[in-house]
């Protein structure tokens, strides 16, 4: 019986894997754009740390687009209304412009659908 029992256990095991990984899916990419996130609007970022910032996400959008653009465009996503409302600092208008610039135009039409909306 104590086979039956550990086999239970792992499908439970492995079913609580896979939900935690499509709710940890973007675990690091919420941390990332965090830093914009948590800012008010009448606060100007830390010009330092959004440099560190900009840098980050331009590596992101030209190595690993494919990921980074469907977390960015997905429909409850308010990161580019974040981007714009601090617009006015060099380092966040260059990632603005990377955005606007340099998507690849073959991502899945569900993708494309969300881009084209925001």
């Amino acid at each position: 019986m104590e086979p039956v029992a550990s086999t239970q256990a792992t499908q439970v095991t492995e079913a609580d894997e896979e939900d935690e990984t499509t709710d940890n899916k973007y675990v690091l990419l919420d941390r990332l754009f965090k830093f914009i996130a948590e800012q008010a609007t009448e606060e100007e970022l830390n010009p330092v740390l959004s440099g560190y910032f900009c840098k980050l996400v331009s590596l992101l959008i030209s190595r690993k687009q494919k990921q980074l653009v469907p977390y960015i465009f997905r429909q409850e996503s308010v990161i580019i209304d974040q981007l714009v409302e601090h617009v006015g600092q060099k380092s966040i208008s260059e990632i603005l412009n990377k955005l606007l610039t340099q998507i690849e135009t073959d991502f899945e039409p569900e993708v494309l659908a969300q881009i084209q909306q925001k």
